[in-house]
């Protein structure tokens, strides 16, 4: 930062209507003498949500079509809860859940080791 001082960045993320109020909050709280704002957009991925069952119950996938080709991500939440409630690790009831929707013939690119 300017002469080498240390720094903190804030990033805040938040509906266009709030900008005004938030900055002066952040002017209020703290000791800058500045705040930059700017909008952005955001692009997101056509998306669809599947179940698929596990030995240890069902965890809801969410895929997303990227040009260049369907991507699957199990929902976290679901990994974590029934882990739990399964006594096993978060890892390996995600990594039984990539194999179904594998060996179901599903193939998810960008995923290490996998192929479309």
């Amino acid at each position: 930062m300017k002469k080498g001082r240390l720094a903190t960045l804030l990033t805040v993320i938040a509906p266009p209507e709030l900008a005004d109020g938030l900055a002066l909050r952040i002017l209020d709280g703290s000791t800058t003498l500045g705040v930059r704002t700017r909008e952005e957009r955001r692009r997101v991925l056509p998306r669809r949500f599947e179940s698929v069952e596990t030995e240890w119950g069902p965890v809801s996938v969410k895929w997303a079509e990227a040009p260049s080709g369907p991507r699957m991500m199990p929902e976290h939440d679901d990994i974590v809860r029934l882990a739990r409630s399964a006594g096993v690790s978060p890892a390996l009831l995600e990594g039984q859940v990539r194999r179904i929707v594998w060996e179901a013939g599903h193939r998810n690119p960008g995923e290490p080791g996998t192929t479309r």
